[in-house]
C-alpha cells in the first residue's frame, strides 16, 4: 500500500498546496477564465514562479504548442504510450509548513521532474526506501489503463517544452475540448494552488 502511494505520488495524482486560503485551483486555472485550451498554458507559464513554486527556477518553462486534435483509437493508442513510457519525467514534491498559534503562516511548495532513476537515486541520499522498477513498471500499466478512458475523440494535445539541468523535454498534455480544462499530463496537473 505504502508503495502504491509513493507511485501515485511521483506520476501526478498529488496536489500540492501552499499559501493561506481556503480555495485551491489548478495552476492550469488560477488567472484566466478558460475559454479555450490555450489559456491554461497561459496561466501556467504565468503561475511558474518562485512564489508559488519555491524551486520554479530549476525547471525552465520553454515554451507550449498545440500538436493536433484527437481523430481515432490509433491517436489515442499513440499519446497514451508517450505519457507512459518507463523513461517519462515524473513529478513529486513536498510542502512545509511553519504554524502560528491556530493558523498556517506560511507553506511552500517545491517540485521536482525527475526520471524514475533520479528518483530512486533522490530518495536513497535522502535515506528513504527506493522503489522497485517492477512497481513502477506495473503501475505505468495502470495509468495506461486508465488514460483509455480518459482520451477521447476531439480531445486536444499539446505539448509544453521544458528545460532541467540543461536539457530540452517534451511534455504532452490533453486538453477537453468541451470544457477546456487539462485532463492530464505527467508534470503540471494535479498542483493546486491556494489563494
Amino acid at each position: 500500500m505504502k508503495l502504491k502511494l509513493i507511485l501515485i505520488f511521483t506520476t501526478c495524482f498529488l496536489t500540492f498546496s501552499f499559501a493561506q486560503s481556503t480555495q485551491s485551483f489548478s495552476i492550469y486555472e488560477y488567472g484566466d477564465k478558460l475559454s479555450t485550451c490555450e489559456i491554461n498554458f497561459k496561466n501556467l507559464f504565468q503561475n511558474w514562479n518562485p512564489k508559488n513554486i519555491v524551486n520554479s527556477k530549476d525547471i525552465k518553462l520553454i515554451s507550449y504548442q498545440f500538436i493536433e486534435i484527437i481523430k481515432d483509437s490509433i491517436q489515442i493508442k499513440k499519446y497514451t504510450e508517450l505519457l507512459t513510457k518507463p523513461d517519462i519525467l515524473l513529478k513529486s514534491g513536498k510542502t512545509s509548513e511553519n504554524s502560528g498559534s491556530e493558523m498556517i503562516t506560511k507553506r511552500e511548495c517545491y517540485v521536482y521532474l525527475e526520471t524514475f532513476d533520479e528518483m530512486n537515486a533522490r530518495l536513497k541520499g535522502e535515506k528513504k526506501p527506493e522503489i522497485p522498477k517492477e512497481a513502477f513498471l506495473s503501475e505505468l500499466k495502470e495509468i495506461a489503463r486508465g488514460l483509455k478512458n480518459i482520451i477521447h475523440i476531439g480531445d486536444y494535445i499539446y505539448v509544453i517544452k521544458i528545460q532541467k539541468e540543461g536539457k530540452i523535454f517534451d511534455n504532452y498534455v490533453i486538453c477537453d475540448s468541451k470544457t477546456f480544462k487539462v485532463k492530464f499530463d505527467n508534470l503540471f496537473w494535479g498542483i493546486q494552488l491556494w489563494k
